[in-house]
């Protein structure tokens, strides 16, 4: 991550350049930063998972 704090040719600029870097405007300052990777999907088969475990818990702290 790069910070520019008085740069005339990046000063307000925000937005994603290509693939590659992500300027960002924050308390006055440009930040440069690489794009984040893209988070993994998930499958149903762990929703479902996931969905029957929280139901299980929620009926194992109620019964008490």
């Amino acid at each position: 991550m790069a910070k520019s704090t008085n740069n005339i040719v990046t000063h307000g600029l925000r937005g994603k350049v290509g693939d590659i870097l992500i300027f960002r405007y924050v308390n006055g300052d440009t930040i440069v930063s690489k794009v984040p990777e893209k988070r993994k999907t998930t499958s149903e088969a762990q929703i479902k998972h996931n969905r029957i475990r929280t139901y299980r818990i929620l009926e194992f702290t109620e019964s008490e």
